[in-house]
């Protein structure tokens, strides 16, 4: 399956494994994957090993952007999320992948379901 994000196919610039936190960085900044790879590893984030919510945090930050974290009470699902915010960038995150949500539509590395249950998600806006 090839993904375009940025016009640029995201397998062909893969160079390792778990790394749908770079790639959901780069989905929803627009920066090259060069750039969220390099944030994650400045934040911690070992190379073929996933990131965890702190490090895509401080990685978006580092990028210039805002992220506000959320932690919803109940269950939420992909869909409700997207259904309930249309509009926005956001990083969706389970217990163990990130995918980004761009107003509305789902940039993600492998296929994946709008019942996935999501723990949290940053919504993410330019700093000012």
């Amino acid at each position: 399956m090839k993904i375009l994000i940025n016009e640029v196919k995201v397998r062909s610039v893969r160079g390792e494994e778990n790394d749908c936190s770079v790639i959901a960085i780069m989905a929803v900044t627009g920066c090259t994957y060069k750039q969220a790879w390099e944030a994650l590893h400045e934040v911690g984030r070992t190379k073929g090993r996933g990131a965890t919510p702190l490090q895509i945090g401080l990685a978006l930050k580092s990028l210039g952007w805002a992220a506000m974290g959320f932690v919803p009470m109940n269950k939420v699902t992909l869909a409700k999320l997207i259904k309930t915010r249309p509009k926005g960038r956001f990083i969706a995150y389970t217990m163990n992948h990130a995918v980004a949500v761009k107003d509305g539509a789902v940039y993600n590395t492998y296929p994946i379901h709008g019942k996935t249950l999501i723990v949290g998600f940053f919504d993410i806006k330019e700093a000012v």
